[in-house]
Order: C-alpha cells, then structure tokens, then sequence
C-alpha cells in the first residue's frame, strides 16, 4: 500500500482551483501562438509529463490522442472511422447518401 504525498494532493487542488478562476488577459500575438497546434501540442505534452510522471507515458498518451482527435474521428480525414451515413444524417456533411449497396449496383449497370 502507497502513501499519498500531501504535496502533491496540494499542488492537485490548487492547479483545479487555478485553472478554474485565473483569467489570463493575452495580446493578438500570444493568442496567434497558443492557436498553432504545435504549441498546443506541447502544453498538452507538459500536462501529461505532469499528471504521469513519464516522459514515455506522456508521449504514447499524446500520440494516441492526436491519432483520435486528428485522424480516426475527423470527418475530414481519409481514415474517419464515424460513419459517413451518420454524419450526413446529422448534418455534419451537406451531402445525400447513398449506400455501399447503391453504389455497388450503380457501378454494375455502368459496366453492363
């Protein structure tokens, strides 16, 4: 069985409460910076060294995150994994759907 350090269970509560009520005022150029996706990446980076303790750890979480957010479930992207019908059902695309099935016969009747 561990102990808790209560340092860290401080710095824990004091981050939340930080987090929650600080407002930082930045200026158009420091909000240009913060919008680049590398800095964010490395904000990001920073939290999970913090909250893991590993450089390794962080690193496979950013990863993995940036595979999700980026790739897997960006509409945008050749790998979506989000069904394409559901997202035009939900008006994310401005598209009309046709299925696979459609398609297939679609295709077939070109060729014959």
């Amino acid at each position: 069985m561990s102990t808790i350090d209560p340092l860290s269970s401080f710095q824990l509560i004091l981050m939340h409460i930080g987090g929650r009520f600080l407002k930082f005022k930045v200026t158009p150029v420091q909000e240009k910076i913060l919008d680049n996706k590398i800095t964010q990446s490395l904000i990001f980076y920073s939290l999970l060294v913090f909250s893991t303790k590993s450089l390794s750890k962080g690193l496979l979480i950013l990863i993995m995150s940036y595979l999700l957010l980026f790739i897997f479930t960006n509409e945008g992207s050749k790998y979506n994994l989000i069904p394409k019908k559901w997202l035009i059902e939900n008006k994310f695309i401005e598209e009309e759907y046709i299925s696979d099935k459609e398609l297939y016969k679609k295709k077939i009747k070109e060729f014959t």
